[in-house]
């Protein structure tokens, strides 16, 4: 995909050593790539960016992959107080080109005590 992953591990490989829990190997394969330290950005649009310029670039590599049994989506962790994501059409084509699901984990962060601008 021409990016080391930022975590990766084989299936069968240990992912714990506590004999006490069940399924201490991991059943499957992984192979993860964060853009949390690319970017400063709380926009995903930026984040977007960095994933359609690098693993997600050559849309050939990610359907062979895909032919090969891997599945492939994107993830994004997003806090807010009010408003929401944005994708640009250009990024929804690109997205779309590379076959890649998107998803969000949304979070509500408490409004900052004190903020009296009665802003909508």
């Amino acid at each position: 995909m021409g990016c080391e992953p930022t975590r990766s591990f084989e299936k069968g490989e240990q992912r714990t050593k506590r004999t006490d829990v069940n399924n201490r190997y991991y059943p499957w394969q992984g192979w993860f790539f964060s853009t949390k330290e690319l970017s400063e950005s709380k926009d995903c649009r930026r984040h977007l960016e960095i994933l359609l310029a690098g693993p997600f670039k050559d849309a050939g590599i990610l359907e062979g992959l895909r032919d090969r049994g891997c599945e492939m989506s994107v993830a994004i962790m997003y806090g807010f107080t009010q408003g929401g994501p944005t994708i640009s059409p250009d990024q929804m084509r690109g997205l779309a080109a590379a076959g890649v699901e998107v998803w969000w984990d949304l979070y509500h962060e408490p409004e900052i005590q004190g903020d009296e601008s009665g802003c909508c």
